[in-house]
């Protein structure tokens, strides 16, 4: 088992239950991200765009102080 090397059985028991614990864990986990994603690509549609484009960008508000054009959340064509 990975993560204990000493001598004490009680301690290699529960380094052994808590490695268990952690595995299941993480396939719950993942089972769940995977029901989270099926759920959330279910109303998406592939978008292609072409340079030249018009499309509507949205910003964190952070990122408007890079665009100074841009007053609001939304930045699109003017």
């Amino acid at each position: 088992m990975v993560g204990y090397t000493g001598s004490s059985p009680a301690a290699y028991h529960f380094a052994k239950e808590w490695h268990k614990n952690a595995e299941i864990a993480r396939a719950y986990l993942e089972k769940a991200a995977k029901r989270a994603k099926k759920y959330a690509d279910k109303d998406r549609r592939p978008e292609n765009f072409k340079v030249g484009d018009k499309v509507l960008v949205k910003l964190q508000p952070a990122q408007l102080k890079f665009f100074p054009k841009c007053t609001t959340d939304w930045c699109g064509a003017r």
